[in-house]
């Protein structure tokens, strides 16, 4: 600016300043410049801002606030826009702290154009002034996830809670992370929180199983449908079948309590041995009618040679091997009729198959040929042989039915590798399976039959010719032993059953406990009370025992027992009592005699013995069990054998 000075009315010069504005120049181009980019900057980030003035009035907003809450924003109330009640700006959580100088977050909801949205505000104050600069982000998806997840986990948390079958958690040492209502009540606890104070070893009957478990978890990542056998708090043994998950070294997963099923599964089997039993009829009666013949024939011949040594002899052996014959027989009836639980033993499965042949020989029609392929280089295994032979013979029955007309009957067995049937049987453990094959040249099966042949009473054959028991029999019996069964078949082209057992450990602990035969048992002096009811076996067992040296006491029946222990006590050493007798079992008379007093040993007699029998005997602690018919070696044997036993 400058100030003109005259002279004589004129304008000689102009005194004046000059300033150099070049750096306010600059600072306010980089003022502007920083506006801009401010401006840009909010503009673009990616949550809304806004100012508000101390009356609510929205003064500035950017373009993500226009997105969400719609570019008529400014100049209206800020609760007008995003807040869901009239609350004055300057009363609201988020006013009050900003002016304390603390910026920290509030959550409100509200709805713009029909949309409801949750937002999260923070914000500071401007120059001190009560203008407040809000930077807030819509949470809406964020609140919907959770919301969402939340829902999840109640429905999840209230699905395990209440299912019916038992879930938990367990670190890799054994303590329960978590255990569910349903786990509790399979293991008879009061309370979830008094199973999560036990260890979960103390509920495996066999602690071998529990570290069989963890290895495979280790190995593949999970397991399924593994079974065993656990204790509950009261004391009972249940079955249950187990699948879980390793993650880390924590192991979740769910157990069922198949004990009730297993149960079925046993009175299926029973009914199914007596379906057999039904189906050998026609044949046994045959061979009996057989064996009877040759005894009577010979008893009558004896009078007649009885000064002809020769002939005397022939009749006398005729009748000793038609007798062991019966004898076989009866024993081969009686794997059928019992229900002894599982007895594991180490066998060569060869000599079971011929064993079990004669009977299906006797079984099937003459017009149905068998042969058999069996591979001798095969091991011994662990089978339970009841149910092998009951395996066989459900499925030789099964052939002879798709063989009206006659045909052939093959049973092969082999060694077959685990490579070769894990692509089927991912289950497969053991390296090694035996491989038992029964095949015919019958009227073979359908696709739609061949998918339903394991299941429970089902059966293609007419009413009142069969209940469909058989099969699923086979399968239990197989998946009992953790084998496997296959089936190959085409219509009118036969049909082949693959059955595959494993090979393991139990086998060769079972055979290593096997001891050679025992030389010639000696006799001894000792006095014996012998309970027999049946005349002619107590002479019998009388003549065995003594002509050993024993002195022997006879009984006929419990009271004449009892009375002759009560006289004879002080001399007797052991009691050989039939089950079956009269009035009371020999059971019971081993409680009587055991009231009584007296430190003498006992030894049980019959052709059949209940299981709970057995449980019964074992918990009197009776010496042992003798089977009928008697075989005399193995009698004195015995009796040798529990007389000298110190316990």
């Amino acid at each position: 600016a400058g100030k003109p000075v005259e002279k004589d009315g004129k304008v000689v010069k102009v005194v004046g300043n000059i300033i150099d504005i070049t750096d306010r120049k600059r600072t306010e181009e980089e003022l502007r410049e920083s506006y801009r980019l401010s401006d840009s900057l909010l503009q673009t980030l990616p949550f809304g801002i806004d100012i508000v003035d101390e009356e609510g009035n929205i003064l500035f907003i950017n373009d993500r606030f226009e997105k969400v809450f719609g570019r008529d924003a400014i100049g209206k109330k800020c609760w007008e826009v995003y807040r869901d009640d009239k609350t004055q700006c300057w009363d609201c959580p988020l006013i009050s702290g900003v002016e304390i100088g603390e910026v920290g977050a509030v959550e409100s909801h509200g709805v713009m154009n029909g949309r409801i949205y949750h937002i999260s505000h923070s914000g500071i104050l401007l120059r001190g002034k009560k203008v407040i600069l809000e930077i807030f982000q819509d949470i809406t998806e964020r609140k919907q996830v959770e919301k969402a997840l939340a829902q999840s986990e109640k429905e999840y948390r209230e699905l395990v809670e209440n299912a019916v079958v038992g879930v938990f958690k367990t670190n890799i040492e054994g303590r329960f992370l978590y255990v569910n209502k349903a786990l509790a009540g399979i293991f008879e606890f009061d309370s979830v929180d008094e199973m999560m104070a036990e260890e979960v070893l103390m509920r495996y009957k066999n602690s071998t199983h529990r570290s069989r478990l963890i290895g495979e978890l280790k190995q593949y990542g999970y397991v399924e449908n593994f079974e065993t056998e656990m204790i509950t708090k009261t004391g009972k043994t249940k079955n249950i079948v187990l699948s879980a998950s390793l993650d880390g070294d924590i192991i979740s997963g769910m157990m069922r309590d198949v004990t009730g099923y297993h149960v079925l599964q046993q009175q299926l089997i029973q009914s199914q041995k007596l379906e057999s039993i039904g189906t050998l009829a026609g044949g046994i009666a045959h061979d009996f009618n057989n064996i009877l013949g040759i005894i009577m024939g010979h008893g009558h011949l004896l009078e007649q040679v009885r000064n002809d040594d020769e002939k005397f002899s022939k009749s006398h052996q005729a009748i000793l091997d038609a007798t062991e014959r019966g004898t076989s027989l009866v024993q081969k009836l009686m794997i059928f009729a019992r229900q002894d639980e599982s007895s594991y033993e180490a066998k060569q499965i060869n000599d079971l198959i011929r064993d079990t042949k004669a009977i299906i020989r006797d079984t099937l029609p003459r017009y149905i040929t068998i042969e058999t392929e069996l591979d001798e280089k095969i091991p011994v295994i662990a089978i339970d042989p009841t149910q092998f032979n009951q395996v066989l013979l459900n499925l030789c029955v099964n052939a002879r039915d798709a063989m009206p007309h006659g045909g052939t009957l093959t049973i092969k067995t082999k060694l077959v590798d685990v490579e070769n049937i894990r692509t089927k049987y991912p289950d497969a453990e053991s390296s090694k399976y035996t491989c038992v094959e029964v095949s015919d040249t019958g009227v073979g099966i359908d696709e739609d039959t061949r998918q339903r042949l394991f299941e429970p009473f089902f059966t293609t054959k007419e009413k009142g010719k069969g209940t469909g028991l058989g099969l699923p029999v086979v399968y239990g019996v197989v998946k009992n032993h953790r084998g496997f069964i296959d089936i190959e078949s085409e219509k009118g082209k036969g049909t082949t059953f693959y059955v595959y057992f494993p090979l393991n450990l139990l086998a060769k602990e079972i055979a290593d406990g096997i001891s050679p035969a025992d030389e010639m048992v000696t006799g001894g002096t000792e006095t014996i009370l012998l309970v027999e009811d049946e005349y002619l076996l107590r002479e019998m067992v009388r003549e065995f025992l003594s002509g050993k040296g024993y002195t022997i006491i006879e009984a006929a029946d419990a009271d004449e027992a009892i009375e002759v222990y009560q006289r004879e006590k002080a001399a007797i050493s052991m009691a050989l009592l039939d089950v079956g007798l009269p009035k009371m079992s020999g059971l019971d008379v081993v409680k009587k005699l055991r009231e009584m007093g007296g430190d003498i040993k006992y030894i049980l007699a019959s052709g059949y013995l209940d299981p709970s029998q057995r449980s019964e005997m074992i918990e009197l602690q009776v010496g042992d069990f003798i089977q009928k018919p008697y075989d005399p070696g193995l009698l004195l044997k015995t009796v040798r054998s529990v007389l000298d036993d110190k316990k």
